[in-house]
């Protein structure tokens, strides 16, 4: 699911463990050349990267995080995603460990899973609980509101959300209401610079607030226009990359547009570190940036955090190149269409399995794939040297109608692994409805229809969580009789010959966040407020 689809704990004594615990999971369960201990050096150790790997050998760690991508079949007759890059599967398979049981984090999104990914917490114990958005209610009542969960690390709830909250907490907050500890710390503190690319929260992400916080008001960098429309933008310049940098390295050091990296609540301090941000000072401190079809990467508003691997991968090579020798990425999931004007099917927003866009496009991240390895092997980064953690986050898969013709395979995998495309698939509209992807329901509508006329406002992400308006208790008559009510109704689904109730999860209240009236209600992707998907 694309991350611009939303209005775009952990004990002090814990934290370094947990995350060297996380990075020794993947190392033996999604894949690796070997296990990481990070030595976390002293300031004055910090001169090169120390990374401390049982054989001494890891020199660097890729750590790349999909956005729907998968290993089984949506459609048992479609090979996967990853049987159509048999040059990324096979590299896992020969080189590493692939472990098809990946399990995401409940409640599932992009935005909690690539937090899990890159601290080693379940989303508990970082406050975002249901992803791509959070909810809450002004500290004046009233109704909800759902900030978006794609921000800069440091970020207040006020900054994300003004001037409707005044809320001073931290947005990424531990139980006793400190900042989460910044994943990127240990890594610098041992020497070494971690690089990131259109991941969450570790860069810019949001305008204007972000880059006044970084750069400060006045200054050139928050002068430019927010618009995208308008040359030169905040957005291209200076959202969706970072560099964090270790004490004394010269990508910082000798660079006039390094700033400060501050993090004022971490643990044990984090003074004289510095760090670059967006591409209008990265590429040139990298030589310049283009990706494997030979585009430069000058500006981040035409990539809007939705990177093919042709994109990523390019990044992630100049970083290593230019010995950035940890680097966090992201890539957007092959199931959306990212290059309309270069597939057949232009006019589709969605594939479904064994589409034409959906062969073309794979088939393009293969060859992306294929190049990665093979200039990286030519630089002396590979599987001997280098830890490769390539990951998933939320899991969707399919849904929709039967495809057209019932046999069709999309593509077929040759013996010698070789991808060739076969009868392609198509999904027919069906009942007044697309054939692929998400239906969506206003449930205010449906609950008004049953007699219920309670407000309130629905939390538009998956397993959506209900606000209650005024913000009554949990156990108040009118919302246990709005539960009562949503639990229910059923709908007609026009992916199915018959009418489904909906799939409902236990109906349960809860206070969500201290001072907020939650209801947990369908299981269900959501995509606007006040709407339910049936997936």
């Amino acid at each position: 699911m694309k991350k611009n689809d939303v209005s775009a704990h952990f004990r002090k004594d814990e934290t370094r463990m947990n995350f060297v615990s996380l990075l020794g999971r993947a190392a033996l369960s999604t894949f690796s050349c070997g296990v990481l201990a990070l030595g976390l050096a002293t300031s004055s150790q910090a001169q090169s990267c120390q990374l401390n790997s049982p054989s001494g050998k890891i020199q660097h760690v890729v750590y790349v995080e999909f956005d729907n991508v998968h290993f089984t079949r949506d459609n048992p007759n479609v090979p996967s995603d990853l049987e159509q890059m048999p040059n990324l599967l096979n590299f896992l398979k020969n080189k590493g460990t692939l472990d098809t049981g990946d399990h995401a984090v409940l409640i599932s999104h992009t935005a909690n899973d690539i937090l899990t990914t890159q601290t080693g917490l379940y989303s508990d114990d970082t406050s975002i609980f249901v992803s791509n958005s959070f909810g809450l209610f002004s500290p004046g009542g009233g109704n909800a509101v759902f900030p978006s969960s794609f921000f800069y690390w440091t970020d207040k709830v006020e900054d994300i959300q003004p001037p409707f909250d005044t809320d001073a907490n931290f947005a990424l907050t531990t139980p006793a209401g400190q900042n989460v500890p910044a994943p990127w710390v240990p890594f610098a503190r041992a020497g070494c610079t971690v690089g990131a690319f259109s991941t969450a929260n570790i860069v810019l992400e949001r305008t204007p607030f972000d880059v006044i916080k970084v750069f400060g008001a006045g200054s050139p960098q928050a002068m430019e226009s927010t618009s995208t429309a308008v040359k030169p933008n905040q957005t291209d310049d200076f959202e969706g990359a970072a560099i964090h940098c270790a004490l004394n390295d010269p990508i910082c050091e000798s660079n006039p547009n390094a700033v400060a990296d501050v993090l004022p609540d971490e643990p044990g301090g984090y003074a004289g570190y510095q760090a670059l941000f967006g591409l209008k000072y990265i590429a040139p401190a990298l030589g310049g940036i283009t990706d494997y079809h030979g585009v430069p990467l000058t500006g981040f508003q035409s990539l809007s955090f939705d990177p093919t691997p042709a994109q990523t991968l390019a990044v992630v090579e100049d970083m290593l190149k230019a010995g950035i020798p940890v680097v966090y990425a992201y890539i957007a999931d092959a199931h959306d269409n990212q290059a309309p004007r270069s597939l057949d099917s232009s006019n589709e927003g969605t594939f479904g399995p064994g589409e034409i866009g959906y062969v073309q496009q794979l088939a393009d991240y293969n060859s992306a794939f294929g190049t990665f390895f093979q200039h990286l092997k030519q630089a002396g980064i590979d599987e001997t040297n280098t830890l490769f953690i390539f990951t998933p986050d939320e899991g969707d898969h399919f849904a929709g109608v039967a495809p057209v013709p019932a046999n069709c395979d999309g593509a077929k995998i040759k013996n010698d692994g070789e991808v060739m495309p076969d009868v392609s698939c198509t999904y027919p509209a069906a009942n007044g409805a697309t054939g692929i992807g998400e239906l969506d329901l206003n449930l205010n509508l449906v609950v008004s229809n049953a007699g219920d006329t309670t407000p309130f406002e629905i939390h538009s992400d998956d397993a959506a969580t209900t606000y209650v308006n005024g913000q009554p208790v949990f156990n108040a008559p009118a919302v246990r009789a709005l539960e009562q009510t949503m639990a229910s109704q059923s709908v007609f689904n026009p992916h199915t010959p018959a009418g489904l109730p909906p799939q409902w999860s236990a109906v349960t209240s809860a206070s969500a966040l201290p001072g907020t009236t939650a209801i947990f209600s369908p299981r269900s992707r959501v995509r606007s407020s006040g709407s339910w998907a049936l997936g």
